[in-house]
């Protein structure tokens, strides 16, 4: 038994009505595909943004209690997404700055993440003597321990930076 089809219009009069439901439903659920995407991208680059400041803050520790003139390299990768990115990475702070001995970071859409290097508390700071700011991209860190007339602390600077 075969069945014929006849061909007609009546199958074009209800694609119109199809495409503009589906127009409708991917207008309405895209804002909410986007923001759910956009937080998920946020946590996943703030903890990765925690997890290089928790390295910086380790490797100063470390070349601290190791006393003056030791030093070492530390890759840093900072990286955004489509969606969300880093704003930044700050490393120490003036001499006797409230954030000298901190790593704090951010991530865009969210509040400032602070990392109090502590037990020895280590003061850091960048070649100036100030707060050194990474953004995105990936950087090569020398971490070392100098002195000062009054004070021991780390220097942190990026390995294009020459040794002060």
């Amino acid at each position: 038994m075969s069945r014929e089809r006849k061909l007609d219009n009546c199958g074009l009069e209800g694609l119109p009505l199809q495409l503009t439901i589906v127009a409708i439903v991917l207008a309405i659920s895209s804002p909410i595909i986007y923001n759910g995407f956009k937080a998920y991208e946020t946590g996943k680059i703030e903890a990765q943004l925690g997890a290089e400041a928790g390295a910086i803050g380790d490797m100063a520790k470390l070349v601290y209690t190791g006393g003056v003139g030791n030093a070492q390299h530390l890759k840093v990768s900072l990286r955004g997404g489509a969606t969300s990115h880093a704003d930044y990475l700050l490393v120490g702070d003036n001499p006797g700055g409230p954030y000298q001995c901190c790593v704090r970071y951010r991530a865009e859409g969210s509040s400032e993440q602070s990392m109090v290097v502590k037990d020895p508390n280590v003061p850091m700071r960048s070649p100036q003597g100030g707060t050194l700011k990474l953004l995105e991209g990936n950087y090569d860190l020398m971490i070392e321990c100098k002195s000062s007339a009054n004070a021991t602390y780390v220097e942190v600077r990026t390995g294009n930076q020459a040794a002060g």
